[in-house]
């Protein structure tokens, strides 16, 4: 049976209150003993067998520097992919250089996820986000220029903006042209019908 292999990558450069998951500031003392450890513990464990799936989340794995970056994907190298493997990376918004995309594309990094959080300025400043909607669309263009199709939005908090993200899945997308929105946070009722609005459309998925 294919496996799916999930990376954690505990680092990032704020900590928000609404993540879950484990985390901490991203210090290079500790990363790079990270990143060493990961690798003696794949090297111990794995036998080969081929993956369906790697998904290198965190925290921000885009937090790492160029050479713990290298690092990373020279371990994550030793897995047998399959055919059609999907490799995901996470990155944030601010993190999206060309430097970071070419090194992904070299690596075989066919899909992103990307920590968007919100279009809304006033919930962007509640989820500690700085980019403005300007930035994610020339982010996604120069995503596209480097080739990659598979992209992920993830959206956290009120879902009473999934009417504004309708709107924009049909007026923005030749803009930013994701193939998946991940939205996570708490459902009031009111906001349902818009939601499920979304859903059949194809717009979201939850």
């Amino acid at each position: 049976m294919k496996r799916g292999v999930y990376i954690h990558i505990p680092f990032c450069k704020t900590i928000c209150s609404y993540c879950d998951f484990c985390k901490m500031f991203y210090d290079q003392k500790w990363s790079r003993k990270y990143l060493i450890k990961l690798k003696e513990e794949i090297d111990d464990l794995y036998n080969g067998e081929e993956v369906k799936s790697i998904y290198v989340g965190g925290g921000t794995p885009s937090v790492l520097p160029r050479s713990e970056l290298l690092f990373l994907m020279e371990t994550v190298k030793v897995f047998k992919r399959s055919l059609n493997c999907e490799f995901t990376f996470e990155c944030n918004v601010d993190d999206i250089t060309e430097e970071l995309l070419s090194i992904l594309k070299r690596y075989r990094v066919n899909r992103l996820s990307i920590g968007v959080q919100s279009f809304q300025k006033d919930n962007q400043h509640i989820l500690g986000r700085h980019h403005e909607f300007s930035d994610v669309e020339s982010k996604m263009a120069l995503i596209r220029e480097y080739g990659f199709k598979n992209v992920n939005l993830s959206i956290y908090g009120s879902f009473c903006h999934f009417h504004n993200l309708y709107v924009f899945r049909r007026h923005r997308k030749e803009n930013i042209q994701p193939r998946h929105i991940q939205a996570s946070g708490d459902v009031p009722y009111l906001f349902r019908p818009q939601i499920q609005l979304c859903l059949q459309q194809g717009y979201i998925s939850l």
